[in-house]
């Protein structure tokens, strides 16, 4: 992928901080990484860490295509949403996450933001369609 920097990306944002998903698949599936989040909904990167440190996995993104990155294993996708299915087991889209994080209440395909606790940084998101059921979790670091 040639994109540009997302460091360079007009508008660009940064978060960082605690990332938790929760599928209620069959088994039941929980994760929960640190995360760091540069760019914009065309341009940017994901940058996921487990939580004793090790890499587990590197998204980019632009406007055409998305990358993701795991150990030496690069894989391409067509967009941000399907590269994030294939990284974590949930999809959102890059313009979703951002306003979640922003603090913006935005709906998008079954998921139900819930921003009550944003002043205390964190931010929560539930699917209940399509199945299985989500909740993905947001603590950001001040």
């Amino acid at each position: 992928m040639t994109a540009t920097s997302p460091q360079k990306a007009i508008n660009s944002e940064f978060y960082s901080g605690k990332i938790s998903l929760k599928l209620e698949s069959d088994p039941p599936t929980a994760w929960f990484a640190s995360f760091e989040l540069q760019g914009n909904e065309k341009i940017g990167s994901l940058s996921l860490a487990s939580p004793i440190g090790t890499t587990i996995g590197n998204l980019r993104w632009d406007d055409r295509s998305a990358t993701v990155l795991v150990g030496s294993d690069t894989q391409q996708f067509i967009s941000f949403e399907a590269a994030l299915l294939h990284l974590t087991g949930a999809s959102v889209s890059a313009q979703t996450l951002f306003l979640w994080l922003a603090g913006k209440p935005y709906m998008q395909d079954g998921w139900q933001p819930d921003l009550s606790q944003f002043s205390k940084s964190k931010v929560l998101a539930r699917r209940i369609s399509p199945l299985p059921a989500a909740q993905l979790t947001f603590v950001l670091s001040p």
